[in-house]
């Protein structure tokens, strides 16, 4: 009998913490850049130290993937190059792309800010192939 209210009071703590699913795990050690808005020199550093991680995110990602006895790495290979061009294309159209605005230096942060939101998409994609039935690593997503 003293067992039971162990349990049920672990039962309501669990409930809770709520589910913890692999999409809501930080897809690598990103900087909070707000903080620095106001010291331009910090801010484009940490925008640009977020791509360098987020990019060495997706190169581990893409290598998970590779190495997966299940996958077709030649698939792999070509719709990463695909979305490469895909990826630098849509963030030239979405920071207006013109000659003018690119020597603007809010450009760079723009485009910054677009490659690290696509860059974490696609990792989100790739880890999706190395799991035995997608719905093990997101079954908030199934």
């Amino acid at each position: 009998m003293r067992g039971l209210p162990f349990f049920i009071a672990l039962i309501a703590l669990l409930g809770l913490a709520g589910p913890v699913h692999a999409g809501d795990v930080p897809l690598y050690a990103k900087q909070n850049c707000e903080a620095m808005k106001l010291a331009k020199p910090a801010f484009v550093k940490c925008y640009a130290a977020n791509l360098a991680a987020a990019t060495v995110a997706l190169d581990k990602a893409y290598n998970a993937a590779m190495n997966d006895p299940g996958n077709d790495r030649k698939q792999i290979r070509d719709v990463e190059r695909a979305w490469i061009a895909y990826k630098d294309k849509e963030c030239a159209i979405e920071n207006n792309g013109d000659a003018t605005w690119k020597t603007n230096e809010d450009y760079g942060l723009r485009h910054a800010q677009c490659e690290i939101a696509k860059t974490e998409s696609r990792i989100r994609e790739l880890q999706l192939l190395t799991c035995e039935g997608a719905s093990l690593c997101y079954p908030h997503v199934y």
